[in-house]
Order: C-alpha cells, then sequence, then structure tokens
C-alpha cells in the first residue's frame, strides 16, 4: 500500500481476519480499495487470510452448517433439534423469499454465523 501511496496501518481481529487504515486525508479516497484489493491479490494475502481465518474459526473443520446450527440450538436461536441439513434449508427458502426459524436482528444470531465456534 505504501508503494501506491497510501500509508497503511494493518489491525487484526480477534477471528484472525485483518482490516487495514489508511490515511483518510489522502486525495485519492476513491483508489483505495482497489490498491488495497491489488496488494492483496499480488502478494498472496486474499489466499492466506482465508485459509487462516478458517484454521482459527474452525480448527476441527468441522462443516460451517452443523457448527451454526450447533450454536443456534445453545444460544437458544432455534429450538432443538436443528441440523446444519436443517441450516441449509433455512438458508434455501430465505432466498428464495421465506422466513427463517430465527429472529435475524439477535446479537446470538450474528455470533454463531460470523464465529459458530463461540
Amino acid at each position: 500500500m505504501e508503494d501506491l501511496g497510501y500509508a497503511a496501518q494493518v489491525l487484526a481481529n480477534p477471528d484472525g481476519s485483518v482490516q487495514y487504515k489508511t490515511d483518510s486525508n489522502k486525495d485519492n479516497v476513491d483508489g483505495e480499495p482497489a490498491a488495497n484489493d491489488s496488494c492483496s491479490r499480488s502478494s498472496g494475502l486474499a489466499d492466506i487470510e482465508v485459509v487462516y481465518t478458517a484454521m482459527l474459526q474452525n480448527p476441527k473443520n468441522i462443516d460451517q452448517s452443523d457448527q451454526i446450527a450447533r450454536c443456534f440450538v445453545k444460544h437458544g436461536v432455534v429450538d432443538a433439534p436443528f441440523s446444519g441439513d436443517d441450516y441449509e434449508k433455512a438458508m434455501k427458502d430465505l432466498a428464495k423469499g421465506g422466513e427463517p426459524p430465527w429472529d435475524m436482528s439477535s446479537p446470538d444470531y450474528f455470533t454463531c454465523t460470523s464465529a459458530p465456534a463461540g
């Protein structure tokens, strides 16, 4: 990023992903996302970040739908029994305009979908 004229600071998130804080006073703010994308791809960071985050969030490589379903039940977002297959079916129904069997505004919904092992 610095080679492209952006002073960047790397901020690590608890889930293993990173964010970049750049100089917001830069004249070319519109070019910043493209510069970030270019640097991430050319350095290999984009691919590494995905793998690293997955390893931190799911070290046993458990099916994510199963993990989310277990988290939903654990936190009372849905009633048991509720499986990964149930979650996938609900997501397909939701994509078609259906209603999910959980409250999407619930903080536990966001916790379970962003860090289901938590």
